[in-house]
């Protein structure tokens, strides 16, 4: 039988203070996980858990996590190949950090990354959560362009794109408590809808520097325009539950950033 997760977890659960959970899902990663394991390693805010999950791979990828012999790299093997949102549950599930972060495993984040991050959320009462501009590489590391954030993101503002790269994201969970990924596409960006839906006040905090990289592969489902364009309009109409105008209202905002963070 599937685990079956709810979407909260009640925020009465106690985290270990300061530390930082990351979550790692991968499959068939051997090309780029020793990139990204290491720019975790490279952080200079040194309090941290990397849960790796590995979704069944079948090529050298489990051989390379087992390199690493820190102590704090914990790594768990699903039985068969159970995608994305399965694999990230399994992590946060075991995560016990006051902060939970998301790195996949052909992305990279930059040395001062979590520092800056969780200074930041000490700062801001309100924010629920952190992000930060990222830079886009291609499979062969090479930068295609910067994508500059936006500072204080709400609800409101982020039904109208994903403002937030999954791989910048940190969640303070002694203010929201868990929240564990729903088995539907974009299914992060429907993870930091429900982050800032749990209070009026919520929101995620931006810092502009660039703190991290994402990896454009060609093989991304999001790469397919059409299908994140249906995909979209499904989470504002289910997930989110507005009506025919406002999801139109949002989607036409969507289209255009879609464009505008590509030029």
């Amino acid at each position: 039988m599937p685990i079956k997760w709810n979407c909260y977890e009640s925020k009465n659960i106690m985290f270990i203070n300061d530390l930082v959970s990351i979550v790692m899902p991968t499959y068939n990663s051997g090309k780029y996980i020793i990139n990204s394991i290491e720019s975790v390693l490279s952080q200079s805010y040194q309090n941290w858990q990397l849960f790796i999950v590995d979704d069944y791979s079948t090529d050298n990828t489990l051989n390379i996590i087992l390199t690493f012999k820190d102590p704090r790299i914990i790594l768990i093997k699903n039985d068969s190949n159970k995608g994305a949102v399965f694999t990230r549950n399994r992590a946060i599930q075991a995560a016990k950090g006051q902060f939970i972060a998301f790195l996949d495993s052909d992305d990279l984040w930059l040395p001062n990354k979590l520092s800056q991050q969780i200074a930041t959320l000490r700062q801001q009462n309100n924010a629920v959560c952190c992000h930060s501009s990222f830079r886009r590489i291609d499979e062969s590391g090479k930068f295609i362009n910067d994508v500059k954030t936006v500072k204080y993101i709400n609800l409101s503002l982020m039904r109208k794109s994903n403002f937030i790269g999954n791989s910048t994201g940190i969640i303070d969970r002694n203010k929201v408590g868990t929240v564990f990924q729903k088995e539907r596409k974009h299914e992060d960006y429907i993870m930091w809808l429900d982050v800032l839906s749990k209070t009026e006040e919520a929101y995620s905090i931006g810092i502009e520097e660039v703190l991290a990289e994402y990896r454009v592969r060609s093989s991304s489902l999001s790469s397919n325009k059409v299908q994140s364009l249906n995909w979209h309009w499904s989470i504002l109409r289910k997930e989110q539950e507005l009506s025919i105008f406002s999801a139109v209202y949002y989607l036409c905002h969507y289209v255009y950033f879609g464009i505008k963070k590509r030029t």
